[in-house]
């Protein structure tokens, strides 16, 4: 089998089945653990998955989150949401300022980048966070 990569512990990884496993509890850690809320959507608006720090952000679980999708968590009137989304369609990215609404409906304002990328030949896929 072809070598994997390097462990945290910086000891080779010997196949690329035990390298995938450790990428993926990687990739697991940094999503649940990090401070700034993270939304894997897609570029519709649905929401595909919401960090914990994204459920308390907007005070919603993530199954509710999911539910409401982009239009549930996005003050439509903001004039910057359609020219981000233009430019993120164009440019394959977008960084920026926008209105979030809480599940209570207070706003509040936030810093968002979001990317859109593919996995293997899924559909496209564009963390926000």
């Amino acid at each position: 089998m072809k070598k994997g990569g390097i462990s945290e512990s910086g000891e080779l990884l010997k196949t690329s089945e035990e390298y995938q496993r450790v990428s993926n509890e990687l990739y697991r850690s940094l999503f649940e653990n990090s401070m700034d809320g993270i939304l894997l959507t897609g570029p519709d608006g649905s929401i595909f998955s919401a960090n914990p720090a994204a459920c308390k952000m907007f005070g919603q679980t993530e199954e509710e989150i999911c539910r409401v999708g982009r239009n549930g968590l996005v003050d439509n009137s903001d004039p910057r949401l359609n020219p981000g989304l233009l430019l993120r369609e164009s440019k394959g990215s977008v960084f920026g300022e926008l209105t979030l609404i809480r599940k209570n409906g207070e706003r509040f304002p936030v810093e968002i980048s979001s990317n859109i990328f593919r996995v293997d030949k899924t559909p496209p896929i564009t963390p926000s966070g």
